[in-house]
């Protein structure tokens, strides 16, 4: 988890992009994570990056069939 902060620090970056596993909240805090370290240690600028739900249709509405 460190060196994606010392690696950013090191090249000069103007800001780390990451992503959440989507683990949710319990389960994150007994295994941890990149996105939460960085956002925490880093000096760098964290931008986090959530993505959209995967439509559940094949129409690709997203919305389920009751």
């Amino acid at each position: 988890m460190e060196v994606v902060c010392e690696r950013a620090e090191e090249l000069g970056a103007t800001a780390i992009v990451t992503a959440p596993h989507g683990r949710g909240r319990v389960r994150e805090w007994f295994v941890g994570s990149v996105c939460n370290h960085c956002l925490h240690h880093s000096e760098t600028p964290v931008v986090v990056v959530r993505g959209t739900p995967r439509p559940n249709r094949r129409d690709g509405s997203g919305e389920e069939k009751r």
